[in-house]
Order: C-alpha cells, then structure tokens, then sequence
C-alpha cells in the first residue's frame, strides 16, 4: 500500500499513461478510474480533465451513492457571463448541485491548499523527467508503442 500524498511524503503518480498528442485526456482518463487504488481518496487533475461524467465517475458509484473520493480540478469556465463575485447559481438539476458543490470546496481554503501542493510535486516532477530524457521538443523512437514503453519505465 502506497503512501498518502502528504506534506514530507514523495508523491508518485498512481496511474500513468502515454497516447498520442491528439487524445483527449478526459476520455483516456475515464478509462482508468476503476484502476485507482480503493486507498485513493482524492484525485487532483489540472483543468484538462475538467467535466462532469469524470468527477461522476469517481465521487459516485453507479447507485448514485458516494465513493468516499473527491475530485479536485479547476473548472474551465463555459460560457458563463457571470462575473467571478456574483452569487453561485441556483442548481438546475442534481449532476449541477454536485458540481457546485465540487467548485464550492475547491475554492475553500482546504481545496486551495491541497491542490496547491500539486503545483510543487507534479509539474516540478514533469518538468524534471521530460529534461532527464530530452523529452522536452519530441521523443527518440518512432511508434506509440515504443515511446509508451520508455515513458512508463522513467515515470
């Protein structure tokens, strides 16, 4: 058993893959979440994965009831015209009530905190691996396969 993401503590990643540069990550990502260890409390993602089916997935179980994870992920705003002050707005339905609620406790001072921490392990860890294998402009070997295999066995 894998150690919690904690102050003091390495954080490694849990689950890891490698696709084409034009997959999307919410869909490779979706993929995945029946793979995460049942220790897994929280999942931190960047904006990328952003959408609602994904935090679904992982805070509720296919009975609607709560799996015990929380979803930590900046929202890409969608069209709204509402200022960053204005009052959150009335749910319109049960998957908005949940999201609302996600947006709430992100911008809490605990969701601020945890995610923050995410800035100084995994992008530093990214940056660090892409320089170590000169991964920064493109990669060595020729074929997804191959290039799979040598990014999987550096991370």
């Amino acid at each position: 058993m894998g150690k919690r993401a904690t102050a003091g503590n390495t954080v490694f990643p849990l689950l890891a893959s490698v696709d084409t540069a034009s997959a999307k990550e919410t869909q490779t990502f979706d993929e995945k979440i029946d793979d995460l260890p049942d220790e897994t409390d929280r999942v931190l993602a960047d904006s990328g994965y952003d959408g609602n089916d994904v935090a679904e997935r992982i805070e509720y179980d296919e009975a609607g009831r709560r799996t015990g994870r929380r979803f930590f992920c900046p929202e890409n705003r969608r069209g709204s015209k509402r200022g960053p002050k204005e009052a959150s707005p009335t749910p319109r339905d049960e998957r908005h009530r949940r999201r609302l609620q996600r947006r709430k406790y992100f911008k809490s001072r605990v969701g601020w905190r945890l995610y923050a921490r995410r800035g100084q392990t995994v992008g530093p860890f990214n940056d660090w691996f892409k320089g170590l294998f000169d991964l920064d402009q493109h990669v060595w070997h020729r074929g997804l396969n191959n290039n799979r295999t040598q990014m999987l066995a550096g991370a």
